[in-house]
């Protein structure tokens, strides 16, 4: 019978409550912490042109081959904060990285997520990002300037009716800038390092949940034609479990903030949550059934 691995955090809820989800339904679980596994992991893994083989585990073990599916969901910090800032910290977090990229697709079952090459560093993606990689995006994306001037700044503040938010290249953060004064701070900032702002679109934040095939709205004020545009955008980046930042504009038009390739489930709402375990927990055992 083939088993499901799960590659987490035990601080994850998505991982725990998939890994719950599971073994309730009576389907054997590998768990690797990521960041408890140094020393203890059993991981072999070699491979000869398109053939592959290995096994993975801790106290527990298993064939790669006997692996119907997996959720995906580390960042490549394999140690501790203090233990990171370290050579050989670096070096290990480095190569564990490198070796479970390579090593998820010798998986033949579903991974959840198999992030593409340019989403290893960056699962938060932001506008810029997504014209780069989602060219035929079908959502409205909110003016934005990436800037070093701040007279650049200040004329965008003023065009988009002193209205915009400032947001950290490599943070899912936002900060309102409703004030000259408030876009005055920047202006230190801007000598570090580019400005990246946005116009705020006034109108009803929605996240969308693409899990297993289908799109979770929360809150529930989406369409059909919202859900395939999220799902085009989805299968554009090759992401199986992502959400879509969404906002619904006082003048009903669809604007796409950002999409995150590693989402968190604790602030969504307790039906919405239900629903995306349950599609994800579909996913990861549907395809190691039909292949039985």
């Amino acid at each position: 019978m083939a088993c499901t691995l799960i590659i987490g955090r035990d601080e994850d809820l998505c991982c725990r409550l998939v890994r719950e989800r599971l073994l309730a339904s009576g389907r054997e679980v590998i768990y690797l912490p990521e960041d408890q596994l140094f020393p203890g992991l059993n991981l072999a893994w070699a491979f000869d042109g398109l053939h592959s083989e290995g096994h993975v585990g801790l106290s527990r073990t298993a064939p790669l081959s006997e692996i119907g599916g997996v959720l995906a969901r580390f960042y490549g910090i394999a140690t501790s904060a203090e233990d990171f800032q370290s050579a050989d910290g670096q070096y290990l977090c480095s190569e564990w990285h490198a070796l479970l990229r390579g090593c998820m697709r010798a998986v033949a079952g579903p991974v959840i997520n198999l992030l593409r090459p340019e989403l290893w560093y960056k699962t938060s993606l932001l506008v810029p990002d997504l014209i780069a990689l989602v060219p035929e995006l079908k959502f409205a994306l909110p003016k934005t300037l990436i800037t070093t001037r701040i007279d650049d700044a200040r004329e965008f503040f003023r065009a988009c009716g002193k209205h915009i938010a400032y947001s950290p290249f490599t943070l899912p953060s936002e900060y309102s800038i409703d004030r000259e004064e408030d876009l005055g701070k920047l202006e230190a900032v801007s000598t570090l390092m580019p400005l990246f702002l946005s116009e705020r679109v006034s109108g009803v934040r929605v996240m969308a949940f693409v899990a297993g095939g289908a799109v979770a709205f929360d809150p529930p004020a989406g369409n059909a034609d919202v859900a395939q545009c999220c799902l085009d955008m989805s299968a554009q980046l090759g992401l199986a479990f992502c959400a879509v930042q969404l906002i619904k504009s006082d003048r009903g038009e669809w604007y796409c903030l950002g999409v995150d390739a590693m989402p968190q489930l604790y602030d969504c709402a307790d039906a919405v949550r239900d629903i995306v375990i349950s599609r994800l927990t579909t996913a990861l055992i549907s395809d190691s059934e039909v292949r039985q």
